[in-house]
């Protein structure tokens, strides 16, 4: 379904594998595209522009503190990196309250702490997406992490003439970065990349280059979102060679089970084998692949998703995952896309707030499940005044939600407030047999 994408913070790991959108001004002309480096040139001279190869693989580890500012925020960002590709990453409160974090030992990749997902070890795609992420603070453009390079143009760029240059990772995510066509520097980005449940578009300007440790690194990046959120990175400091390997240790609690919270959510679902459960707005299909696991290869998983471009995701994580019995759908605004009495358990995951026709999707909901189903639903809990229909700032309140969902003819079973995080509910609710 159409969610706002919620983002806070944007790893800098991410700046290597993000594509920014709109910003380059289109150079024309045959004779001049024929004229153009070709990819491997322009992004060997950015390698040698920024230390060499040799020097970023000097260093066995470095320790890389930020300062992030946005419309609501200021954090402290910290990335423990090791050799070969070992990662933690903290982001913190100016009074030392985690926000998130998330790592990679060389075995594991996973969210120690994550608002919106909860602790849980990555699945085989995000974690090699966070492989993705890690490698270029080592190797930089190395000749094995892209799909395809190629050479698209000569083109404006915030201001400086670039070389555009198209990036396939080995996902199959697409990128655009621009070097600086006089310093050889990189110096902005755009396209889109995995985050969370989510994919992100974005544009990244990257400026400010200083010497750290014998490499160039960019000091400051400005993240541009769609809608016109602007936010701001910048290097505060930069150590080498002083990351104890025992900063990587899997958290205790991940060592107990891979995903607390999809255990909860399985338990309300009262999900067994053969289920056949529909994931309403799936995102890229996080929920989905961990829910086909569990409902093994004799049940289905129906994802549905309004755009095109995660309905794709959805199929590619499920086929990275080796997992057939994922069935992405696209939907239109305001439809299930589901056929009746299809589904034995339907998931909607903070994303009931967005429907713009409940009354109609709920008729489409209980339709679509079979007598005895049940409906698990979590969002987040409206309050406080300026409420349209009992809905604000991307929450509903409890009492509207159950109103509506029962008016369509479901019977709640439950309800839970301060489910996970404070300001988050669910509520439970049965398909009459």
């Amino acid at each position: 379904m159409n969610r706002r994408l919620r983002v806070s913070v944007l790893p800098l790991c991410l700046l290597l594998a993000l594509t920014p959108a709109g910003l380059a001004q289109v150079a024309s002309g045959a004779e001049q595209s024929a004229a153009l480096p070709d990819a491997s040139e322009i992004v060997a001279r950015y390698v040698e522009a920024v230390g060499g190869r040799e020097a970023w693989l000097a260093h066995e580890s470095r320790t890389l503190k930020f300062l992030f500012k946005g419309p609501r925020a200021q954090l402290d960002i910290t990335y423990y990196i090791s050799l070969p590709d070992k990662m933690i990453r903290t982001v913190e409160r100016p009074d030392g309250t985690v926000v998130s974090s998330n790592g990679f030992n060389g075995e594991f990749g996973w969210a120690g702490v994550d608002r919106d997902l909860g602790a849980r070890i990555l699945n085989r795609r995000e974690l090699a997406h966070l492989v993705e992420q890690v490698k270029p603070y080592f190797d930089p453009f190395g000749p094995t992490d892209f799909e395809s390079m190629e050479s698209i143009e000569l083109a404006e760029f915030n201001g400086q003439d670039c070389y555009k240059v198209q990036l396939v990772s080995k996902l199959g995510l697409e990128s655009f970065r621009y070097f600086d066509k006089e310093r050889g520097l990189l110096v902005g980005i755009e396209g889109e990349s995995i985050f969370g449940n989510y994919l992100l578009e974005s544009t990244t300007l990257i400026s400010d280059y200083a010497e750290f440790g014998g490499l160039l690194l960019p000091r400051k990046f400005v993240f541009k979102w769609p809608g016109g959120l602007e936010q701001t990175m910048t290097i505060q400091s930069a150590d080498f060679d002083k990351v104890p390997d025992s900063l990587f240790k899997l958290p205790a609690e991940l060592e107990k089970t891979p995903w607390r919270q999809a255990d909860m959510t399985a338990e309300l679902l009262e999900l067994a084998a053969g289920h056949v459960v529909a994931d309403i707005g799936a995102g890229v299909g996080v929920w989905s692949v961990e829910l086909a696991r569990r409902v093994g290869p004799e049940g289905q998983i129906l994802a549905t998703e309004i755009t095109p471009n995660l309905v794709r995701e959805i199929r590619s994580m499920a086929a990275y995952e080796g997992l057939d019995n994922v069935s992405p759908i696209l939907v239109g605004q305001g439809t299930t896309g589901l056929p009746p009495q299809c589904c034995d358990r339907i998931l909607l995951r903070y994303v009931y707030h967005e429907f713009t026709n409940p009354e109609t999707m709920n008729r489409g909901l209980h339709r679509a499940l079979r007598p005895g189903g049940l409906i698990f639903v979590v969002d987040g809990m409206a309050s406080g005044e300026n409420l349209k229909n009992g809905r604000g700032d991307h929450t509903i309140r409890p009492e509207v939600l159950i109103k509506e969902m029962v008016s369509a003819g479901l019977e709640l079973v439950s309800r839970k407030d301060g489910w996970y995080r404070e300001h988050w509910f669910n509520v439970v609710l049965r398909r009459p047999e």
